[in-house]
């Protein structure tokens, strides 16, 4: 039921693929106007766990050589000049003879995507497991995990305590966290069981989700300090009885941190009872169940 819903995103290979918005509007002031424009929003693990550096990329998937120079000629100069010189000394054929194109651009990612106005994310390896809506028109960076789907539904899910069971099970591991923190695609994604809800029970939990998805998006977009790892560093201190009342007065209050937590606690709920369950099994028991 989860084939062709999960993939990597993106790899550039070679860091001139990037730009600023400024940068892109002048170079593409030498572009054919009636030509679709190539760059596109981008974001990487860094921008969605702390502040987003608004960075944009050349993306010429799908465009040949010669059409790409032109129609784009300042773009594909500015490629020329910061891309194709590494590019030229990359072992892998496809890699040198393709250099306009981003290494890995991911068709099969793309195709999914196809229709979809956004899509689910996570970032691979990271301190704290969560899930975000992503606008379909933003590129996701390789370290970044993809789930093709537009579903609150799927996002409720992913979002409640019964995949962190599932994902802490068949996580990968760095020491610098001291615990699970790797979103392997396969064992955590591909093989997880979703729960056959009602469509009553499944528009609940979807109304949930996007409820989180935004207040957690309003919160960061109007406050310059606050960041997504910063919030469920708080979150996780209210699971060890500490409100942050006295230590992160203003990351609490301001990132309306009781209102995150009560939210996942709904769903953890909500998500229980679509599978039957009742919603005070231990994490052990959750993950024999599941499988």
């Amino acid at each position: 039921a989860n084939a062709g819903l999960a993939y990597r995103g993106v790899q550039l290979m070679g860091a001139g693929f990037q730009v600023t918005p400024e940068k892109a509007r002048m170079l593409l002031a030498g572009s054919d106007r009636q030509s679709p424009s190539p760059v596109r929003d981008y974001r990487n693990g860094r921008d969605l766990a702390d502040r987003s550096r608004g960075l944009q990329v050349i993306d010429f998937f799908g465009w040949d050589e010669g059409e790409a120079r032109r129609r784009h000629p300042l773009l594909f100069q500015h490629l020329l000049e910061t891309v194709k010189p590494d590019r030229d000394r990359n072992n892998r054929a496809a890699y040198r003879d393709n250099w306009w194109i981003f290494g890995e651009p991911r068709r099969d990612l793309r195709d999914a995507l196809e229709g979809l106005s956004r899509f689910i994310v996570t970032i691979e390896t990271a301190k704290h497991r969560w899930f975000r809506l992503m606008d379909a028109a933003t590129l996701p960076d390789n370290k970044l995990v993809v789930i093709a789907s537009d579903d609150p539904f799927v996002l409720g899910v992913l979002s409640s305590r019964q995949h962190r069971a599932w994902f802490a099970a068949n996580a990968g591991r760095i020491g610098e966290y001291e615990r699970e923190a790797v979103y392997v695609k396969g064992a955590c994604f591909d093989t997880f069981p979703f729960p056959d809800a009602g469509a009553a029970l499944a528009a609940e939990i979807g109304v949930l989700a996007e409820e989180l998805d935004a207040a957690r998006t309003d919160v960061l977009r109007h406050s310059d300090a606050l960041t997504m790892t910063g919030l469920y560093n708080a979150r996780a201190r209210i699971g060890l009885g500490d409100h942050g009342s006295d230590a992160e007065p203003a990351i609490y209050d301001q990132g309306r941190v009781g209102i995150i937590d009560h939210l996942h606690q709904r769903l953890d709920q909500l998500v229980a009872k679509a599978y039957g369950w009742p919603d005070d099994l231990a994490d052990r028991q959750i993950v024999e169940r599941l499988i």
